[in-house]
């Protein structure tokens, strides 16, 4: 459990293939920070994630 945001983008290169981003932060709270698992690192997460997309058209 925690709280946090997302920013998301999206560039298209032409009309079949995009880029996409993100980046992530969530910071967190109660039962998650306390829990022996994530006491070894931080509460504060951070997640970045990039991505490549086509488009398709099975044309039935």
């Amino acid at each position: 459990m925690g709280a946090g945001f997302e920013v998301e983008a999206t560039y298209e290169l032409d009309d079949r293939w995009a880029l996409e981003g993100a980046v992530r932060y969530e910071m967190l709270q109660n039962a998650a920070a306390d829990s022996p698992i994530t006491q070894a690192g931080s509460e504060d997460q951070w997640t970045v994630r990039l991505g490549l997309s086509r488009v398709f058209n099975l044309r039935f």
